[in-house]
């Protein structure tokens, strides 16, 4: 099995919000497979690219969110690649990342996954039945031109149900295990 780290990026509210997403990331971690959790979302993209940066080269990079924390994903691939120049070192590879639901409210176009990113997976929520939905979740990664294929995949269910849900964590821990393989 090859060594990774992944960075769960819970939504906005922390562990208030994003208790079961946080809990289903914890359980992925190994001997070989280290967890951190980002409970700002992601905004502070610079200490989680200097993370990245100060891990091992043959370590596999995994950026899983949920919600905001999905959009955070998004934000830290794209700001790896300045901080990669500023300090003088090869741009790292992110071996995948899953976005569970990110929200709409913050533009995911100007924050286009690029080819550093091997994989890319996205869980689109669709429906507007739940109250939860009519202002979270919806969005959608973009690809630079040279970036991976984004995999989306449309579920219906609630925004907040969407980090609970048993098929939408099946893809991601095939994902994760595959990646990891």
């Amino acid at each position: 099995m090859k060594k990774g780290k992944i960075y769960g990026l819970l939504g906005d509210g922390g562990s208030v919000t994003s208790e079961p997403f946080e809990q289903y990331v914890r359980h992925m971690q190994s001997p070989t497979c280290q967890v951190d959790i980002i409970y700002d979302s992601g905004r502070d993209t610079g200490k989680v690219c200097a993370d990245i940066i100060s891990e091992d080269r043959d370590c596999n990079i995994i950026l899983l969110g949920y919600s905001l924390g999905a959009n955070g994903c998004a934000w830290v691939q794209k700001a790896l690649v300045p901080w990669c120049k500023m300090l003088k070192v090869p741009l790292r590879e992110i071996a995948l990342i899953v976005g569970f639901d990110p929200t709409q409210n913050s533009r995911l176009d100007i924050f286009p996954i690029g080819a550093h990113v091997k994989r890319c997976l996205c869980f689109h929520q669709t429906s507007y039945l739940y109250p939860s939905t009519w202002l979270y979740g919806h969005g959608v990664y973009s690809r630079d031109p040279d970036g991976p294929q984004i995999e989306v995949t449309l579920c219906k269910a609630s925004h907040l149900w969407v980090q609970s849900e048993g098929g939408l964590r099946a893809l991601c821990t095939t994902a994760v295990n595959s990646t990891l393989a």
